[in-house]
């Protein structure tokens, strides 16, 4: 299950970043993804565009996929909003 977010969702937006980065990190297209977990491709790219958002169950299996726990995609993500809330603070600035 997947969840549509708004086109301004920061959390959403920041989340794909982090799925996107976990995946490219460790070597893998979509479609390894796809054949291992069984979530369609175009729902995985969905999240990692933050078009939509998976469900925590979909969100465990993916930390579970990336071998990392599911705090740290939360972290990550925290932390990317915050880099993204900064750069455009800059460009706001400039």
């Amino acid at each position: 299950m997947a969840y549509k977010v708004d086109a301004d969702n920061e959390f959403a937006k920041a989340l794909g970043v982090v799925l996107r980065t976990l995946r490219k990190v460790r070597g893998h297209k979509v479609i390894v993804v796809h054949k291992v977990t069984g979530f369609s491709e175009t729902s995985i790219t969905s999240w990692e565009i933050g078009r939509y958002m998976p469900s925590i169950q979909n969100l465990r299996a993916l930390a579970e996929f990336y071998r990392v726990p599911m705090s740290t995609i939360i972290t990550n993500t925290e932390r990317t909003i915050y880099l993204m809330e900064k750069g455009n603070k800059s460009d706001r600035d400039e």
